[in-house]
């Protein structure tokens, strides 16, 4: 699965040199959730990432290439770059990204939609954690992910890495999921809109993993998806291979 390895080594590049905390991930250290959604009002809120103006953003990269995920780390853990939770009183820029080693599974290489819901099914994670006295806020449209933090939550100890550990452990749910590295942003510093492009162009992945179970002309010239599929190795893989297997008489 090399869809997303040209992002993730962007990722690796923007993020080279930058001062980072790691903590490795402990099960027993994630923060305590609600069933489902927890409605967090203003007036218990200590602070937000993302809003009033500040930069948000959220993507998932998933890779079966372990070579590429040890450049990050070699076993599940959380990276933040900048201020921790409770260094931070006012609204924050802010960027969550999740990496997420796979199982290598030959199947994928050719099959779009299996591709497509393997890595809808392993994006859609965001929506199923809820920290409790964290309520996240997030849209695909334009790949943001806005926060509210609880003033009740940051006295009983929130960071972080209990933020993580929270993400890690739904992530491990799944038996295709071998490794996880959750990276937190806080560095006002950082350019967010090179991450945002990163964040655009995992969505334009899917978008086109879709595009193609949908059915697509073998005709490069005239097909939606040209300029994408240029640029990311394997998705005209996934395309033609998709094509092979309905000549050849495969149900797809």
């Amino acid at each position: 699965m090399k869809l997303y390895d040209v992002t993730i080594s962007h990722l690796l590049a923007f993020l080279k040199g930058s001062r980072v905390k790691r903590f490795s991930y402990k099960e027993d250290k994630a923060w305590p959730e609600h069933d489902g959604f927890e409605l967090l009002l203003q007036k218990d809120t200590a602070f937000e990432l993302g809003a009033g103006g500040k930069e948000a953003v959220n993507f998932t990269c998933v890779t079966d290439d372990p070579a590429l995920m040890k450049k990050f780390c070699k076993e599940d853990q959380i990276l933040l770059f900048g201020k921790d939770l409770p260094a931070i009183t006012s609204a924050h820029d802010y960027a969550r990204i999740s990496l997420i080693l796979v199982k290598e599974d030959e199947d994928l290489e050719t099959d779009s939609e299996k591709m497509f819901q393997t890595l809808q099914e392993l994006d859609f994670v965001k929506y199923n954690v809820h920290p409790k006295g964290y309520m996240v806020r997030t849209s695909n449209q334009n790949h943001r992910e806005q926060v509210r933090v609880g003033k009740d939550a940051l006295k009983k100890g929130m960071t972080f890495e209990t933020i993580g550990d929270s993400f890690i452990k739904k992530y491990r749910q799944y038996k295709k999921v071998l490794q996880v590295c959750m990276i937190f942003i806080t560095d006002e510093t950082m350019d967010y809109q090179a991450l945002y492009q990163d964040a655009k162009q995992t969505a334009d992945i899917r978008n086109s993993l879709s595009k193609m179970t949908k059915g697509l002309p073998t005709e490069c010239s005239i097909c939606e998806i040209k300029e994408i599929c240029n640029e990311v190795e394997g998705l005209r893989e996934l395309h033609f291979g998709k094509q092979e297997r309905k000549r050849a008489g495969v149900r797809v």
